[in-house]
């Protein structure tokens, strides 16, 4: 019977050390979690779950460099190829970030895509002389020119990667349609005078007492396709002025899905467009 009590007390000086242990774990859970952060409070170690992304607006304007696709035939089936020109670009754009790197956003623009398009060939004309009467048939040089002028309206939805943080790139598909597309094509003689291959003599001439040069076409492009699919791909610097405002130089390449009429063989306009505008974080 003496043995049970100092058993207890052995028992007691053995597990003490534990409890103590156990406390000081208890304890230090409690305040770990007394001390966790709220869900909507954002760490390196634990990100915000529920963090509100800021929308952006901004707009723009550039220029852009038109480059032609396949071949175009104007009213006396000439043939156009390899044209070029440049035209406006005026837009407003609105972003929704969705991560510290993406965002996504839809850009509204008013676009110009012009383009001129040449060639010279030769003509076997018959011509007369004047001053005796005679008539020959010699080849001529003339200079042919075209001249469309396309106006549209883009939709464009695109996703933002932004890497860093003054540089960002964007893809995304445009939806455009062209309310306004006219051509003015002209056949000008590309020299003045012409020698008579019967006596030798410098004749000048001239078309038909037109001068020297006959608009062929002046008008609406036909088989015009209105709607047009464009693939869209940016890069473009942020400069902060502030910590929600930037100014943003921009380049934006535009690869053509859909022709622009039925009337030649490809006829597309591809375009790099050199944009400036600004962004305003709200």
């Amino acid at each position: 019977m003496k043995k049970f009590p100092l058993l207890l007390l052995l028992a007691g000086l053995m597990f003490s050390p534990l409890f103590v242990i156990a406390q000081d774990g208890d304890s230090d859970d409690g305040e770990t979690r007394r001390k966790r952060p709220e869900r909507d409070e954002e760490t390196p170690i634990q990100p915000s779950f529920n963090k509100t992304w800021p929308w952006s607006v901004g707009a723009l304007i550039g220029a852009s460099f038109n480059s032609q696709g396949g071949k175009f035939y104007s009213a006396c089936d000439c043939e156009f190829s390899k044209g070029g020109g440049s035209g406006l670009i005026l837009g407003v754009f609105a972003e929704k970030q969705v991560s510290r790197e993406l965002a996504w956003g839809l850009r509204l623009t008013h676009e110009a895509r012009d383009i001129t398009a040449k060639f010279v060939e030769y003509e076997y004309v018959e011509l007369e002389n004047t001053n005796d009467g005679s008539s020959f048939e010699v080849p001529v040089r003339f200079r042919h020119e075209a001249r469309t002028e396309i106006s549209a309206i883009a939709l464009t939805p695109y996703l933002q990667y932004t890497p860093f943080k003054a540089m960002f790139f964007q893809a995304g598909f445009s939806g455009q349609y062209i309310y306004s597309a006219n051509i003015v094509s002209e056949k000008q003689l590309a020299e003045r005078t012409i020698r008579d291959p019967n006596n030798g003599q410098l004749l000048d001439i001239g078309l038909d007492g037109r001068g020297l040069t006959q608009t062929v076409e002046d008008g609406e492009i036909q088989d015009l396709n209105p709607f047009q699919m464009y693939a869209s791909f940016m890069i473009g610097i942020n400069i902060h002025f502030s910590e929600d405002f930037a100014f943003i130089p921009m380049f934006n390449f535009g690869i053509p899905f859909s022709t622009i009429s039925e009337r030649g063989e490809d006829f597309t306009i591809s375009s790099g467009q050199l944009l400036f505008g600004f962004r305003k974080t709200l």
